[in-house]
């Protein structure tokens, strides 16, 4: 008997080492194949230490959070990044009287209510999660998906635009920028590339504006996370009161010193930009750069007289933004340069 049980007992303790822990990972993978924190062997640390002391400074109240993803964790234990980016399912929500989160967990998209349609902005990775996430999302928050006739798109990376073909089945039209039209439309040469859009409306010039029914939206180029980044400024409404939102079309640190420099001037012209026109909202491209898991669960129990938790007023929205512009600087230092 007992030289069974030592035999259970020695299976039981080769099955847990082969079994994956809670983050998915085997715990019998050997320790020199663990991911390891970014190294910085040529990195100017006066200069670091200044920026990160800025980033940290701006980053007054709930900007905390932001100031650890830029200047922390993106950076440094991008790992942990990817795995809060995990394809899920998000409870589609009424962000503002006129705007809504319909996009998952790892990509957001959302939806402008204009007395003319919708205006979508970003449609996920694929036709499938543009069908199967996108449109059950707007008819959960009270929306006809067959009111969608437009699609901006914020960038040109897949899982921004990868859905947006099957609006365009549907009768939108799809926004973008001629920079990104371009790099959208290059990788259709290429095996397993995401399918591209067809151009539809280009925007021409910085500060364009385009009138959607009752709505304008005010097109900015924001180089940087892609070549032709668009970001956009509207007005919203919160329990009757009028917001003007910023949307940043591309938060995500860049990986080469050239597109952070274009990131750091894209992010000094925006603040000018949103300064002058006071705007006092902001959301982001994925849930994680804008805490919306968090804000939409605090809008889930929100009281008559609490704040919409997107409504940072107009110098907070300013601190938001200085801290990821000395975010980037910071990672400019890491890399031994100075812009």
């Amino acid at each position: 008997m007992k030289v069974r049980l030592h035999a259970l007992a020695a299976a039981i303790i080769v099955s847990l080492s082969l079994a994956p822990n809670a983050a998915g990972q085997r715990v019998d993978r050997p320790i020199s194949e663990w991911p390891k924190p970014a190294e910085f062997p040529n990195e100017d640390k006066a200069a670091a230490t200044e920026h990160f002391r800025k980033a940290r400074e701006y980053a007054v109240g709930d900007l905390f959070a932001d100031f650890t993803l830029r200047c922390i964790t993106d950076p440094k234990y991008r790992q942990r990044v990817n795995a809060e980016q995990y394809n899920g399912i998000v409870t589609p929500a009424k962000v503002f009287d006129n705007f809504y989160y319909v996009g998952q967990m790892a990509v957001g998209s959302w939806a402008l209510k204009t007395s003319d349609g919708i205006v979508l902005f970003d449609a996920l990775n694929n036709e499938t999660e543009a069908r199967e996430i996108i449109v059950p999302g707007l008819t959960a928050v009270g929306l006809d998906p067959k009111a969608v006739k437009w699609v901006v798109l914020t960038h040109s990376h897949g899982d921004h635009y990868g859905g947006a073909p099957y609006f365009q089945k549907l009768g939108a039209k799809v926004i973008s920028s001629d920079l990104d039209w371009k790099v959208m439309e290059a990788p259709a040469r290429r095996p397993n590339a995401t399918p591209a859009p067809t151009r539809d409306i280009t925007i021409a010039d910085d500060g364009q504006a385009m009138t959607f029914g009752d709505t304008e939206v005010t097109f900015y180029f924001t180089p940087g996370h892609t070549v032709g980044t668009l970001s956009t400024i509207f007005p919203v409404t919160d329990r009757g009161e009028k917001h003007l939102v910023g949307f940043y079309g591309g938060a995500g640190l860049p990986r080469t010193v050239e597109m952070k420099r274009e990131q750091i001037a894209s992010l000094v012209k925006w603040r000018a930009v949103t300064k002058e026109a006071r705007v006092d909202a902001q959301i982001g491209t994925h849930p994680l750069n804008d805490e919306s898991l968090e804000r939409m669960e605090q809008l889930l129990y929100r009281r008559p007289q609490d704040p919409n938790p997107y409504v940072l007023g107009v110098d907070m929205y300013q601190n938001y933004l200085g801290v990821q512009e000395e975010c980037v600087r910071f990672s400019l230092a890491r890399d031994g340069l100075r812009e």
